[in-house]
This record gives C-alpha cells, sequence and structure tokens, in this order.
C-alpha cells in the first residue's frame, strides 16, 4: 500500500465522520502510523494538505465509493478501519431504571426542526429506552399557537429527523389532540383549591409578585373559579382576561413559582392552530401539559437540560397537588457549538431577513442541515454522547 493511499484513506475517514476533513488529524494519523516520517513532516504536510483540499471537494456520496475503493484495493486498510473504529460508548447507569420499565420522551415543539440543541434530549431519551429494553415517546409540544405557533410542515420534518438518527418511536402523542385531559385536570385542581382562576390585569398580578402579595382571587370559591372556567373554555373572554393559576406560595424564593400560570386564553381568530378543526380558547402552558402527559404517558425518567430546572419545580407543585408519582428528572447540559447558530428565534428572523437559504442551510445547526453537509448520524450521536 502506497502512503499516497493511505494518506488518501485517513482524509477521507475524517471527512466522513466529520462532515469535513482537516488536516491536523490526518497528519496526526500518519505519523502515529509512521514514526520514521517525523523528519519529514514539512513536505509531508504540504501532500496531506493538498490531499484533504481534494477530499474536501467531493460530496459524501462519492467520498463512501472512495472509501470502498480504498478498501478493496487495499485489505490492511479495512483492518486498520476495524482496529481505529470507535468502541461503542456506554451510558452512565441511569437511576432507578430497570429492563423493560423506563419509559422515556422526546418532547419537541413543532416550530422548527430538530437542531443539534434540542438532540440531546432526543439521543439520551432514545438511547436509554433501548438500553433498557423500554418504550420511547415522541411527544409533539404544540399548545401555544400565540408564542410558539406550530409549522404544519415541522410535524413531518421531525419525525424525519428522528428516523435518520435510527430511532423508532413506540408512541407518538399530539398534544393539541388531547386537550380535554388538561381541561380535567384544571377542574380537579379548582376543586382540589389547588388552583384558580385569576381575572387580574397582566400587570396588576406583575406587581403583586413581586410584592409577595396574594391574588384577591385567591378566595374564590370553587363554584366560581368552575363557572370562571368553564367560561373561558367557551370563549368568553378575551386573551389576557383571565387565567387559571396554580395557588403556591406568593413568598416563595423564585418569583416564577409564585402563583404561577396553568392555563390561559388565546384568540383562535388571532392566533389558528392549523392542527384544530374547532375554534378553541383555552390553552395549557408548558408546566401543565408536560406534568400531565408525563403522567398519562407513564413517563418514568425525563431527560432535559439544565435550563428546565425551574420547571421541573413548578411540575412537582402539579404532581403533588394530584397525588402522582413524580418521575425521574435527569438533567444534563446545554450543547453549544461556536459559530453554529441554534436559537429557533433567532433563526426565523434570519431566515426572513434571507440571511439563509431555509433551514437546511449548512450554515446552520439543524439536523436538515448537518444532513446536507454530509454529516453521518453516528458523528452526531457520538458528539452528544461524548460531551
Amino acid at each position: 500500500m502506497s502512503l499516497d493511499d493511505e494518506i488518501l484513506f485517513f482524509a477521507v475517514e475524517n471527512a466522513l465522520q466529520h462532515g469535513k476533513a482537516l488536516p491536523s488529524p490526518v497528519m496526526n494519523a500518519m505519523l502515529s502510523a509512521h514514526p520514521e516520517l517525523r523528519g519529514e513532516a514539512k513536505s509531508l504536510y504540504q501532500k496531506v494538505n493538498e490531499v484533504v483540499r481534494q477530499v474536501n471537494g467531493k460530496d459524501s456520496a462519492e467520498l463512501a465509493e472512495l472509501e470502498k475503493k480504498l478498501l478493496l484495493s487495499n485489505p490492511s486498510l479495512a483492518i486498520k478501519k476495524k482496529e481505529e473504529t470507535p468502541q461503542e460508548r456506554t451510558l452512565p447507569p441511569l437511576e432507578g431504571a430497570s429492563k423493560g420499565a423506563v419509559v422515556t420522551r422526546f418532547a419537541p415543539n413543532p416550530d422548527a426542526p430538530i437542531h443539534l440543541g434540542n438532540a440531546r434530549a432526543l439521543v439520551l431519551s432514545a438511547e436509554y429506552a433501548r438500553l433498557y429494553e423500554g418504550r420511547f415517546v415522541l411527544r409533539f409540544e404544540d399548545t401555544d399557537p400565540h408564542v410558539k405557533p406550530p409549522m404544519p410542515e415541522a410535524y413531518d420534518w421531525i419525525r424525519e429527523d428522528v428516523k435518520w438518527l435510527g430511532y423508532k418511536w413506540d408512541l407518538e402523542w399530539i398534544q393539541s389532540q388531547h386537550l380535554s385531559n388538561y381541561y380535567d385536570v384544571v377542574r380537579e385542581l379548582i376543586r382540589r383549591e389547588k388552583a384558580y382562576v385569576c381575572t387580574c390585569s397582566a400587570e396588576h398580578f406583575q406587581e403583586l409578585r413581586r410584592l409577595g402579595e396574594s391574588c384577591p382571587h385567591r378566595g374564590e370559591k370553587v363554584d366560581e373559579a368552575l363557572e370562571l372556567f368553564e367560561r373561558m373554555v367557551a370563549g368568553e373572554f378575551k386573551e389576557g382576561e383571565a387565567v387559571v393559576r396554580m395557588r403556591t406560595d406568593m413568598r416563595h424564593p423564585n418569583p416564577a413559582l409564585r402563583d404561577f400560570p396553568l392555563m390561559r386564553v388565546v384568540d383562535p381568530n388571532l392566533h389558528p392552530h392549523p392542527m384544530l378543526k374547532n375554534p378553541t380558547w383555552a390553552f395549557p402552558l408548558y408546566n401543565l401539559s408536560a406534568a400531565v402527559d408525563d403522567h398519562l404517558l407513564g413517563i418514568t425518567h425525563v431527560l432535559r437540560g439544565k435550563e428546565h430546572l425551574t420547571n421541573e419545580e413548578a411540575q412537582a407543585y402539579i404532581y403533588d397537588a394530584m397525588g402522582w408519582k413524580r418521575p425521574i428528572s435527569v438533567q444534563h447540559g446545554r450543547l453549544m457549538l461556536e459559530g453554529i447558530p441554534l436559537s429557533k428565534s433567532q433563526v426565523k428572523k434570519a431566515l426572513s431577513g434571507g440571511a439563509y437559504n431555509g433551514w437546511d442551510d449548512p450554515r446552520l445547526g439543524t439536523l436538515m442541515a448537518l444532513r446536507r453537509r454530509g454529516f453521518s448520524p453516528r458523528a452526531i450521536i457520538d458528539l452528544i454522547l461524548e460531551v
């Protein structure tokens, strides 16, 4: 086998694994295989640099075909490839987990395709379900048509991304198709005097929350609160005129947890939901819908980012009020890549301004963009698992 073939092989492998070959890892591989070439490092680097440039001019299909030809013509490369293939990464044990009894979920908002940031929750949830021979739920959290309006095409984008990574879900759940579940839980929380309907203006309640003072509607009778809630569902309130609140502690150290909202009014004429045929006025907020569904779907472990710590505490109020068993929560850090925008709101703004050519623009961090750049699913999974 010639040195040229070996350089080409390492460059192709590097490109297939990472989407683009770089001279440095190819040089390291060559010098590791041939220490005697260290004295010729300068000329070797020039050759490596030229090969890398040529390799990066090929697409993923061409690279795969070139790799195949190299392996067929140089059997020793096949052995080298096998030796250098990374070992399957093992996940740390999951607290309270046992074979066949783990249920995880990936719960994206279908207002954009999956990106590297939320792909971490997807990979960890699916991998743990597979490891423990459990169940994996794909749940679309689409109950915020006001702030995060769902994109009809995003449902299929997300399904395609999950499949591309090699995962299958055991159950698909679309929250907007189960609104009655959230209504029933709100009614029960009101009956248990754990929730009430607040008709304060947003500004007035913010001031009460800042001062740690109780909302005057906290003392309303159960029947009165239930009647107000039914009026919310019937569309008798405008946006901002009525909110269902969890009765917590108005002097809680974290102001965000002081009688936090559970359900609000969204005008379907201003913010129509693409998945609902009939006008719907009352929508659950995140902490209510997540807690209810995690309970109803039997979720045992929630893999979530550390930015959800406050949400976890809020959901605990709901679990305890309803007498439900809490799922085990496992926090992970947020995956950030320098130079690659992951914020959906920022990307949407840039897209509307023409800065990018769609969600699969190679400069973005969406899975469809990475797929277009030639990244393999395995490379993305390994990146997520090793961080």
